[in-house]
């Protein structure tokens, strides 16, 4: 799909059905559904020294970047801002967007297509959050979500979806990335911008 030269990714042209193909097989011939609807989900990336803020849910089986979904006619950046708000009741600056995902992924028996954004963002309130281990439940969307701080190393032993931020988180991009993830491994990455 691509060639590595000098750290970067070189996007070689692919032909737009082996995508499809590939879903198809690996992705929908699982699903129970055939519903033809797209997630979009904006997270903030909080850093503390070498440490991120992380949601997961109550027993702590997976991790995720803090965040929430897109409501219909509004910016992500808005959503991002109003997000945090909710689960963290905090303020934040977006300092920049890092990445763009297409993510197509099954949960339990269910096909999902989700694209995502995730922002390099700052606590401007709530600046105590930085002090926390651990930050109570919050309840979203009916579910119970806790948020905790990872030291960067820890991540790799952890379940951290979508698995790229794993690595990726460690060295941010100096430019605005985009990705394709298919049953979260990158099967197509751009580096938006820059050389």
């Amino acid at each position: 799909m691509g060639d590595l030269s000098d750290g970067e990714l070189s996007v070689v042209r692919i032909e737009e059905d082996s995508i499809v193909k590939y879903l198809s097989r690996k992705i929908l011939s699982k699903a129970e559904n055939r519903q033809q609807q797209i997630r979009c989900r904006v997270a903030g990336i909080i850093l503390q020294q070498d440490h991120i803020l992380l949601q997961g849910d109550r027993q702590g089986g997976y991790w995720t970047i803090p965040g929430g979904g897109i409501e219909y006619l509004e910016s992500s950046s808005d959503a991002l801002k109003r997000e945090m708000k909710e689960e963290l009741g905090a303020d934040i600056y977006i300092e920049r967007l890092l990445w763009v995902t297409e993510e197509f992924f099954m949960a339990g028996n269910k096909a999902r297509h989700q694209l995502a954004y995730y922002y390099l963002t700052t606590l401007l309130t709530a600046t105590h959050l930085y002090e926390l281990k651990r930050i109570a439940p919050v309840v979203d969307g009916g579910v119970e979500v806790i948020f905790q701080w990872f030291n960067l190393d820890e991540l790799t032993n952890i379940t951290l979806y979508p698995e790229f931020l794993s690595k990726a988180l460690k060295v941010l991009p100096q430019t605005l990335e985009h990705l394709i993830l298919i049953d979260d491994k990158t099967l197509l990455s751009f580096n938006l911008y820059g050389k």
